[in-house]
């Protein structure tokens, strides 16, 4: 098979026998998992998906999910996919089988489909299947990553449930601070260089669950600048922030306590103006936090400096 697409080797197998899931060969099946599983540029066309699909179907139907998030098979029919699925979900049933039913619901347009599939587990066991099958929330296209309809659907529908599993993802290795800041960005289409209050979400949840002092100290540089930036030009978050001061005094390490002269000066605020009020809030109390003195300092020493 040296040398041979993906393709013209599919070309060469029958698939006249649907009931002789044993005659494909070990080697032969873990030649299609290796390259499904990596991110080649290699996309098949609709009936060459279909092909692959029958024979996992055949030889290894535990797979399933994982070959239909495959690059590769993204032209496949998500009709049929789905169909698989669901024969599948009878045998081996799992969290991944019903998220990328899910997807695939989305796919076909249908969004109550895809809201029943969600509703099927609870938000903290999907968490765990994303960390499983990472690409149900991104994609691999020509070299290129981007969120998909199921994570933007989540942004739309879920954005506390979508914050909780990139910030997993992030524990668990699968996505790097920087591609996460990354990925978010490319959830919202907003021009400039404008902070999408989603992303603030993302680092004041990390902030939370974050013992690293190298990571806990950018956390809140980039907070303490997105906090200040905002305040400055009298601008408000795009969506409604995740979490309150409150929230995060109570559920951080890092942050101190509410001075009452913030307290008085947001009670005496219009209803309008009470997300800047809480960036005035979460400002103050990161100020106090010990270890923001060591970040602050260094920073602004080094651009003083520059």
């Amino acid at each position: 098979m040296s040398g041979l697409s993906m393709a013209e080797v599919l070309k060469r197998v029958d698939l006249t026998s649907e009931n002789e899931a044993h005659k494909y060969g070990k080697g032969f099946i873990f030649y299609l998992q290796h390259v499904l599983y990596e991110d080649t540029n290699e996309e098949l066309s609709e009936d060459m998906a279909a092909k692959v699909l029958q024979i996992f179907y055949l030889a290894e139907p535990n797979q399933m999910p994982h070959i239909i998030c495959s690059p590769c098979t993204q032209n496949v029919c998500p009709k049929m996919a789905l169909e698989y699925l669901e024969k599948v979900e009878m045998v081996v049933p799992s969290v991944v089988v019903t998220l990328c039913k899910a997807s695939l619901a989305l796919k076909m347009g249908d969004q109550d489909r895809c809201q029943k599939e969600l509703d099927s587990y609870a938000e903290m066991i999907q968490v765990c299947g994303f960390i499983v099958e990472p690409r149900l929330l991104r994609q691999q296209s020509k070299g290129q990553t981007s969120p998909t309809k199921l994570a933007v659907h989540l942004r739309e529908t879920r954005p506390g449930f979508l914050v909780a599993s990139i910030l997993a993802l992030h524990e668990n290795s699968k996505m790097e601070l920087e591609e996460a800041d990354s990925y978010i960005k490319m959830l919202f289409t907003k021009d400039g260089d404008g902070v999408p209050q989603l992303l603030v979400d993302f680092w004041e949840a990390l902030l939370v669950t974050c013992f690293q002092e190298d990571v806990v100290q950018e956390l809140h540089f980039k907070l303490a600048s997105q906090y200040i930036r905002r305040l400055c030009r009298k601008e408000l978050p795009d969506t409604k922030p995740l979490k309150t001061t409150e929230d995060l005094i109570n559920s951080c390490i890092h942050y101190g306590l509410i001075f009452p002269w913030v307290s008085f000066m947001m009670s005496l605020a219009p209803p309008s103006e009470q997300n800047s009020c809480e960036d005035l809030s979460k400002l103050q109390v990161g100020l106090l936090s010990s270890i923001f003195f060591s970040v602050v300092y260094p920073f602004s020493y080094r651009r003083n400096r520059g």
